[in-house]
């Protein structure tokens, strides 16, 4: 008995203690011109409610505690996709084409036929990942292609 629990543990993650992966949002479809979809999800608290920052509460790699946000997304279409992540607030800045900020460097990729984006969650707060054709700000033309895409965006602990 004891050696099926051990075995089923081995296979399920996180039952040894090491990463968990909580699925966020997961959909995808038919990106036209004008289309997007995205992801709203708030992260509340470090994991397990450990202290995060340092002396003043900046964020440095040796004190990344609000872990990791993994965005994977496959395209068996035509077009590129840009996947970005942002702030709620900038939300009706986005939908409007104005100018927006990412949150890191890591948490973005233009352009993108598909795969992985990865990389440390700055902080506590409500976030957007969305994928964005990348003429949807332009004039409508019916000769741009259409992406089809699916993707899951997850936060790893």
């Amino acid at each position: 008995m004891a050696a099926m629990m051990l075995c089923a543990c081995l296979f399920t993650p996180g039952c040894t203690g090491g990463e968990q992966e909580e699925i966020l949002c997961e959909d995808g479809g038919v990106l036209t011109q004008f289309d997007s979809y995205y992801c709203e999800f708030e992260i509340l608290e470090t994991p397990e409610a450990e202290e995060c920052g340092g002396p003043d509460g900046e964020l440095t790699i040796e004190n990344e505690c609000y872990g990791t946000l993994k965005i994977e997304m496959t395209n068996t279409g035509e077009s590129p996709v840009h996947i970005i992540t942002f702030v709620w607030w900038q939300y009706d800045d986005w939908m409007n084409c104005e100018p927006i900020n990412m949150i890191s460097e890591d948490l973005y990729e233009l352009d993108s036929m598909g795969g992985i984006v990865e990389g440390a969650l700055p902080g506590r707060g409500s976030l957007i990942v969305a994928f964005d054709h990348p003429n949807s700000c332009d004039e409508e033309d019916s000769s741009i292609p259409d992406a089809e895409i699916s993707f899951k965006v997850s936060h790893v602990t």
